[in-house]
């Protein structure tokens, strides 16, 4: 009995140690005491524009020309607007290295400012680079509709 409860036990701390990253690399230095994950509608609010911009002028320099693929970001957005990047997967045709990862977790956390509810949340966004276009999709998590796009 004693074993059971103590692996219960581990396994319970185990799975919080991890349940907050979404994605496979993380990062360090966000405040992750306490947030929630957006569920039916997006409660943190910020322009595609915005992101994007921020994105072109944080990689290297000609990355934003040869990027193709899909990169995934979980930004903590807080109660006062700011945010971190906590986590993100990249499945572009570029390492992370030539995107210039670091520089653009900086900028994420130094410079957007989100329109945000009244608790902090975990955006969690998929930048599709596409030859001729780029698409930000936002996705969310609920009991009832499991992983699901959001509408904007």
């Amino acid at each position: 009995m004693k074993k059971l409860i103590l692996s219960f036990l581990l396994l319970a701390t185990y799975q919080v140690t991890f349940a907050q990253n979404i994605y496979k690399v993380k990062l360090n230095e966000c405040n992750t005491q306490q947030f929630g994950l957006e569920s039916r509608e997006t409660t943190a609010k910020i322009k595609d524009k915005d992101v994007l911009e921020l994105l072109i002028k944080s990689m290297k320099e000609d990355a934003f020309n040869k990027i193709r693929g899909v990169l995934k970001l979980q930004v903590i957005v807080y109660k006062d607007g700011t945010s971190c990047l906590l986590s993100f997967e990249n499945e572009t045709n570029l390492s992370s290295e030539e995107l210039n990862i670091i520089n653009i977790k900086y900028a994420i956390d130094s410079q957007l400012k989100w329109t945000i509810g009244d608790e902090a949340v975990a955006a969690l966004m998929e930048i599709d680079f596409k030859k001729r276009k780029t698409v930000i999709n936002r996705f969310g998590i609920h009991g009832d509709l499991g992983w699901h796009q959001l509408k904007n």
